[in-house]
Formats: structure tokens, sequence, C-alpha cells
């Protein structure tokens, strides 16, 4: 017995034992590093050639038989059959296992094979192809794509799987391959050993459809027929060498050598690595060797079994076990590697009084599985409680600086990306991200919202689309601090959370976030209120009163990207040292600065200096004003009384000319929204229909004037003529709550390369 009182390094998946707790002293029991046989079956077997072992279940490619065997392997001690199946099955020598799918690489059919395991009792065949196939030896899979190692043709063939029940081919690559025996995948590089070449290649496949040699080494290999990554390093079984060659890959274009054993290896066919430990099966010697591989540089033997094995061809390890295919025993022999130290098994209390380091590789990428399990029948009893893992700091204390952080967040060269932390009195998820997002259902998933646009609901199911001139909830989330409403996954659905955010995106509904902008409202500066465009998913600055998105934080003068405080509302510009509101209804009301409101309702006499308005007053009774009164909204009064002119003012219309004026017509207009003159210069001909008309212009619109600022409805326009040939041709009007054209009535009263004049008066 030993108590941890140092720093405690466990490696390995999490339901592995190494250390057990006494439940009663508190103590730790460190157990021999042996192997014991838990099983051996021979059910349906014939030359097992590849074994595969995710959850509770062992696939077994039988190279002789032509079939996939399938194990519930549940209870290791007994093994039970769940079906053998040989549909397009020829020489299957390599089985991979990746979710709901089997891979199987057929050396003698040339072929790939994928079943549709997702009941083992009943694999369904999805698809089986030989393109590009030449003696496939072996087949790994990693995300969504297979990768097989051909030995007759010196090649690594890519699949692209996605849908397994129609893989295409990505890439077939020969570089630098010699009698390809075993692939392994690990992040972005392919790992491949060549026993004809006796090397180890090794390929970039961040780009699958073109895969890039990263290099190509031969140290201290002989006829290698198999190789597993672990973490930084590659593993290699020299099966003429008789060795164990362990490299370190932590930069793939330059691997090195860390150390090469030979202890106890005898035809070294296939090896395994879990956690500290790296399993190998000798073909010649038909034993099981176990090394402690803590140390890479300094491999050092736990034991060597040969119980129950003949002529192992493949070894695989999960959890407490270690499962051995024999080619010529046609079995599978299941041994128990618990004593091998490879996790922790708590069964009563366990104090660490140094640090812990936990690092581990397995099928589903999680490191570590937490159990809490009971026996209760009655859910929410105590003996039924679903706590799983319980943190206590020495100290809590409110300044984050203290060291009071619970669980860290770093990718591989320690830069943390967040933490949780805990405060005097309570707890905080401390991010990076600077933004609450949910999930939301997307209106057409075939042209998703992309981050930084601006989104609006559209449709049934609270579907979003990118906002245009509508009602904004929020922005597409860029680098959110916190996601809601994602999808419910099982462990072993790898493509869960994938295939979720093809018909899902996530929008920032509070928070600090890039937003896509337009200026084509005006400059932005920080502070000011954005809304959506006309542009689907921009934003632009909201100049009048109606739905927002949130603020601006940063400002520009052009289109681009602005970071924005999303805070969706509606904004109303109002603005006083005096008064603000909505609608304020007053008895009397005096004023000596400037009033900046919505609406202004008085029931008695109001008397300001300057009234300034910026959308509409409505006035009961008598308003005097001493001063200026400048209205940029609408006003409405009972009755309006002017001693002096009514005098006009704002931006002037823009003006433009067609085809029906004449060739070289010209139009020019002076004046606002509200009056103005107009003239026009007629063109020398015109054609109608591909007909010439003389010199005369035509029937229809001859100029088109477009208000600065819409009206809220299809004003009244009226027109006079400023000069004899205005006068005398037949001009009438048709107006839009954005626009009204001059338009000619007849041919023959207007004369070619002549100027007509109109005064226009705009009444709504």
């Amino acid at each position: 017995n030993a108590t941890v009182t140092t720093n405690l390094s466990v490696a390995s998946p999490s339901n592995n034992t190494i250390l057990n707790i006494n439940p009663i002293s508190n103590n730790i029991s460190l157990g021999n590093s042996t192997a014991t046989v838990m099983s051996n079956t021979t059910t349906d077997l014939s030359g097992p050639y590849s074994v595969a072992v995710p959850g509770n279940y062992a696939y077994v490619a039988n190279i002789s038989g032509n079939s996939l065997t399938i194990f519930n392997i549940s209870n290791p001690a007994a093994p039970t059959l769940e079906s053998n199946i040989t549909t397009d099955l020829s020489g299957p020598d390599s089985v991979a296992v990746a979710g709901s799918y089997a891979y199987v690489a057929n050396i003698s059919g040339n072929s790939l094979t994928i079943f549709n395991i997702s009941n083992p009792a009943a694999p369904t065949l999805e698809s089986n192809t030989t393109t590009d196939m030449s003696g496939p030896f072996s087949v790994a899979v990693s995300g969504n794509y297979a990768y097989v190692a051909n030995y007759n043709g010196n090649s690594l063939t890519i699949f692209n799987i996605s849908n397994p029940a129609a893989p295409t081919l990505e890439s077939n690559t020969t570089t630098d391959l010699s009698g390809p025996y075993s692939v392994a995948v690990s992040g972005n590089y392919a790992y491949v050993v060549n026993y004809s070449g006796s090397s180890l290649t090794i390929f970039n496949v961040s780009n699958p459809a073109a895969p890039t040699l990263e290099s190509n080494t031969t140290t201290d290999l002989n006829r290698p027929q198999s190789v597993a990554v672990s973490g930084n390093y590659a593993y290699v079984a020299n099966n003429s060498g008789n060795s164990l060659t362990i490299f370190n890959i932590s930069n793939p274009a330059a691997p090195t050598l860390e150390s090469k054993t030979t202890t106890d290896l005898s035809g070294p066919q296939s090896v395994a690595v879990s956690g500290n430990y790296a399993y190998v099966a000798n073909y010649n010697g038909s034993s099981l060797t176990i090394f402690n591989v803590s140390n890479p540089a300094a491999p050092t033997l736990e034991s060597n079994t040969t119980t129950d094995l003949n002529y192992p061809q493949s070894v695989a390890v999960s959890g407490n076990y270690a499962y051995v295919a024999n080619y010529y025993g046609d079995s599978l022999t299941i041994f128990n590697v618990s004593n091998v130290p490879t996790s922790i098994n708590v069964n009563g209390n366990m104090t660490l009084s140094g640090s812990s380091t936990i690092q581990g590789y397995s099928s589903d990428s999680f490191i570590s599985t937490i159990y809490n399990q009971s026996t209760a029948s009655v859910a929410g009893t105590p003996s039924a409680s679903s706590d799983g893992l319980l943190i206590q700091l020495g100290t809590l204390d409110a300044n984050r600086t203290s060291g009071n952080t619970f669980i860290g967040f770093a990718d591989s060269t320690g830069t943390l990306a967040g933490a949780i932390v805990g405060g005097s009195s309570s707890v905080a998820y401390d991010t990076t991200g600077a933004d609450y997002s949910e999930y939301f259902l997307a209106s057409n998933p075939s042209d998703l919202p992309t981050a930084g646009q601006l989104v609006s609901l559209s449709g049934s199911n609270n579907s979003v689309t990118q906002s245009a001139d509508t009602i904004p909830i929020g922005i597409v989330s860029t680098n959110p601090g916190f996601i809601g409403n994602g999808p419910i996954c099982k462990i072993s659905d790898t493509k869960c959370q994938s295939n979720y955010t093809k018909t899902n995106v996530i929008v920032a509904l509070t928070g600090q976030v890039p937003a896509q902008v337009s200026a084509v409202n005006g400059d932005i500066a920080p502070g000011d209120p954005i809304t959506s465009s006309a542009t689907p998913g921009v934003g632009e600055l909201a100049t009048s009163p109606g739905y927002i998105v949130g603020y601006a934080l940063s400002g520009t003068s052009s289109n681009g990207t602005i970071q924005v405080l999303v805070e969706p509302g509606y904004y109303n510009p109002l603005s006083s040292t005096g008064i603000q509101g909505s609608g304020p209804v007053l008895d009397s009301l005096t004023v000596n600065g400037a009033i900046n409101s919505e609406s202004l309702n008085t029931s008695g006499l109001a008397t300001l200096s300057s009234l300034e308005v910026t959308t509409s007053a409505s006035i009961g009774t008598n308003l005097s004003v001493g001063g200026d009164l400048t209205v940029e909204g609408m006003t409405s009064v009972t009755d309006i009384t002017v001693s002096g002119h009514i005098v006009t003012n704002g931006s002037s219309p823009q003006i433009s000319v067609t085809a029906n004026a004449g060739t070289g017509a010209s139009a020019t207009i002076t004046g606002d929204d509200t009056a103005g003159e107009i003239t026009i210069k007629t063109g020398s001909q015109t054609m109608i229909n591909g007909v010439l008309y003389g010199n005369n212009p035509a029937i229809g619109d001859l100029v088109n004037i477009t208000f600065s600022q819409p009206f809220g409805s299809a004003p009244k326009v009226v027109i006079t003529a400023g000069n004899t040939q205005a006068a005398l041709a037949r001009i009438y009007v048709n107006s839009t709550r954005k626009s009204f054209a001059l338009n000619a009535a007849s041919l023959t009263n207007l004369e070619p390369n002549t100027t007509y004049t109109y005064f226009y008066v705009v009444i709504q």
C-alpha cells in the first residue's frame, strides 16, 4: 500500500484500473504488471486477421473465412456472438470502426466494404467500392475520410465517406510508398509504414484531395508491418527486425528516433498503444508483449504472455482489456490488463496533495469519463444522486488573480482561452468570447447567414434569415462565449454537431460582436444605433425611429465590419437637458433653450424661444414661438397663421431624362421636395417600336424626379408652365411616395431641341 503525496500522472482511457483505493484504509494498492486471460473464443472465426474494439463490441475481419464477425464483449469473460456477415467480402484483412459504420479492406477483392452496424446483431451493407484499390492491406478512418494503404498498388487512397452509401475518391498518391502495410491517422497527418521499403512515410492530409509528403524515414526499420500513433510519438512494429521502434513526430517533417527495443519480441505483427503502455502481438513468438512507454526514450518491459495465443495477427486495447486475433488459432483471446498501470479506479476517497496530469486517447475523443451510477430504483433519492464531480479550492477570493481557477481551458501551447473561476460567493465562466448566442434554424439551409450578418425571424419554427429592411433580432456570432439551444448528441455520434450546423446558425442575442455595416446612411460613430439596411444581412446607421439590433462600439466611414453591442429594441431619438418622453402632456411649458422631442402635446399656452421637432408635434391650443421654429419631421396643428413668408428648405430631388425626351435631351431641377423649378430641353429624334418619328419626342415619361426623402404616401404634385412652350405642351404628372414623373400626352405638342420650364409644388 502507498499513499499519494507527490505528483500523480495518469494516462489512459478513464475506465481502466491501475490504482485501487481501499474504501476502509483509503490507501493505494499498486497492481502487478501482468495480463490474465479472460476468455478465448473460436466461434465463427476463420483466419482472423484484424480486430477493432469500440464500446461493447469487438469486430474481427476473417481473411480465410471472408467474413466479419461481431462479438458482444460487455462481459469479457463470456463474449457472445452478435453476427457474422460475408456480404461483398473477399480476403478481409483490416477493419476500422467509426460511429455507426464498420470499414473493411479486402485484399483479395481489391475493395473497401462499408457496413451499417447501428444494430450489431444485423449489420447491413452500405457500399462496396474498388476504385483505385490494389491489394488493400490496412484501413483507418478519421472524420469524414477513410485512408487505405494498398500493398500491391504502392499507394495511399483517400475516400470521402460523409455519405457511407456512396463513398467518393478524394485522392490516390504513390509518393515514397513501397509495399505500404499499415496506415494510422492523427490530426492532419497520415502515417504509413512500408513493408518492402522498410520506411515510415508521413503525409499532410489537411487537404485530403491533395495530400503532401512531409517526410520519409528508414531509421532502424526492418519490414515494418504496423504503426500506431499516440500523442507526439509513432510506434512501429518491425516484423523482420523483431523490434519496436519509437519516433518523436512532434515535427512530422523531421521525425527523430526516440528508441528501439527488441526485448521479448519475435515477429511483431501488430502494435497498439493505450496511455503509457504499448501492446505488441508477436506472430512468430505467439505472444503478447507489454511495454511501459511513459518514457518513450527508454521503454521498459512490463510482461510477456503466450497463454492461448497461436500466431497472433492483430491486437486492440480498450479499457481494461486487450483483444488479440490469432490467425492460425482461429480465435479471439481477451486479456484483462487492469493490473497494467493505465489508470485509476477509486472505490473510496482519494486525496491528492500534489498535482495530477491526465493524458489519454480514446475512440470517442473524450480523455476521461466520470460515472456516478446507482442501483437505486427511485430517481432523486440520495442513493440515486447524479452528482458527478466536486471541485473544491483551498481559497475562494473575489480577486481572480489569487489562483482561484477551478477549470482552465488551454491549447497544446499552453495558451489559456477560458476558465471556470471562483469568487468570494460565486462562480463565473471566464472566456475570450464576448457574447451570449443561441442556435437558430436557418429558413434556407442552402444560404446560411454568415458571421457578422444581421438576421430576422422568418416563417415558422422560429427560423431566421438575413435582415433586409426587417426587424433584426441579433447578429451571427463570430466568437461566442456561450452557446445555447445546441443539438442532443450521443457520444458515439461524431457527426451530430457538424450535421446540426448544416441547418442551424449561431446568433448572438447580447454582447459584443463584429457586424457587417454599410455607410449608405452616413458615417457611423461609437454609440450610434444600428438597424438593418436594404442589403440582406448588412446593417446601417439608424436615422429615424424604428427597430435596431444594437449600438456601434467602433466607427467607420465606409462599408465594412465594426464592433456592435447587441441590444435589439425600438430606437427613439429623444434628447433634451430639460425634458424627455414619447408624448408629454403639459398645461404650460416655458423653455429657454432647445427641445428635441418626438411629439409635444400642450393643453395650454407654450411660449418657446426655439422649438426643434424631429418627428411630429401635436398642439391642441395656441403655440407662440419667439425665435425660430425648426421642424424635421411631421407637424400636425389645428390652425396655422403665417404673418410672413413660408420658406421651404431641404435637399434637392434628383432628376433624370428618359429616351422619350429624344436623343441628347437634358433636364435640370432646382428647389427641394416641396417646391421648385424643372427645365427640360428635348432632343433631336426618337425611335418608337423601331420606327423613326422625325425629330419629335415620344409619348410617355419625359423625366423622372426622385425625392430626397420619401413621403409616407404618394403626394399631390401640381405643375405650372413657366414659358410659352410649356403652356402649349400637353403634360401631366404621375407620383409615388418616392418620386414623380412628367409625361407627354401628345406627340404633336412637343418640339425637338426646345426648352420647357415648369414650376412644381408638392403636397401630401
